[in-house]
């Protein structure tokens, strides 16, 4: 009870000021070092999201006009080197074009990027999986196999008198 109303006394502090739980790249290396991870391949992904939700807080007409005036100078690139050499075969109509803006890169490429070897892959696989087991055991049943018990059933209450109930007139 004293815990309980000291702490409601003091102010919470959020975690992006509270220099002591602040979570960066050096900590989360040096814990993953200290569970005998490589932690190369994490820490890079880390800085790689970060820039990329950078990227994504500027506008959006900011965004379309950086990609705008970037697809313009290779557009350009690209008139030069058809000034060189013209080519008219169906191959070089049927190039690829590269791939969307909206697109991901494999995300199982990513997956093992901060496991120590295949092994720890493996088993990190194998709790996902057994985690999910018993949801997608139950996701595999209907609405009409959803069983709601008959706590009273009519074949045994209905007609019959328990012990000393004879004594309406």
């Amino acid at each position: 009870r004293e815990r309980k109303a000291r702490a409601s006394n003091n102010s919470i502090v959020p975690r992006s000021a509270d220099i002591e739980r602040r979570s960066t790249t050096r900590r989360m290396r040096d814990s993953l070092e200290a569970m005998g991870y490589d932690a190369e391949g994490a820490v890079r992904r880390a800085r790689d999201d970060r820039r990329g939700r950078e990227e994504s807080r500027m506008g959006r007409s900011v965004e379309r006009k950086r990609k705008r005036d970037a697809s313009s100078a290779a557009a350009m690139e690209m008139e030069e080197e058809k000034e060189k050499k013209r080519v008219h075969s169906s191959k070089s109509r049927s190039m690829s074009r590269g791939r969307a803006a909206s697109m991901t890169p494999d995300p199982k490429s990513k997956r093992a990027l901060g496991l120590k070897d295949d092994a720890a892959r493996m088993k990190s696989t194998k709790l996902g999986d057994k985690s999910v087991r018993k949801r997608s055991k139950m996701a595999k049943r209907g609405e009409g196999d959803r069983h709601v018990p008959d706590l009273k059933p009519k074949h045994l209450y209905s007609g019959k008198t328990g012990r000393g109930a004879r004594d309406w007139r």
